[in-house]
């Protein structure tokens, strides 16, 4: 759960409201959060076609791992299929163990599993499942070079 800039000033700690006055406030009251205990998952994970293989899904997985956010990948792909997505992983500092093939399975159900917070993807039918199965939010990436 990062801490981020809203368009009016203020910051605000992941998708919560934009009610902090300074980045430094949101930071203490997400550390807060982190140390009670109430905070069940801190792990982020990103599809890789189409979403981590681009400028933007990296730009914002970079965000993620510099407010100190545990990344991985969770991808359809086969593990035999993993040279692109090994050579993404380390540009980015995301370990090789932190890397998950479900070779053309659904995703949702190893997401259930390591209690994943948000998950970045760009297929619909496999957004749909993880937040109608899941406690995973997750969002719909949409980009275009």
């Amino acid at each position: 759960m990062p801490v981020e800039q809203c368009k009016n000033g203020k910051w605000r700690i992941g998708s919560g409201s934009c009610i902090y006055e300074t980045k430094a406030k949101a930071i203490k009251v997400y550390q807060a959060i982190l140390a009670s205990g109430n905070f069940s998952s801190n792990i982020i994970s990103f599809d890789f076609d189409g979403v981590l293989d681009t400028p933007y899904g990296q730009i914002i997985a970079r965000r993620y791992i510099n407010e100190g956010i545990k990344v991985i990948i969770v991808t359809a792909r086969q593990s035999t299929q993993s040279a692109e997505v090994n050579d993404v992983a380390l540009k980015l500092g995301i370990k090789r163990s932190d890397i998950y093939y479900t070779n053309g399975k659904n995703k949702w159900e190893l997401l259930k599993r390591l209690d994943v917070k948000i998950h970045y993807d760009n297929n619909p039918q496999q957004i749909d499942q993880i937040n109608k199965l899941t406690n995973t939010e997750a969002k719909l990436v949409k980009y275009a070079d």
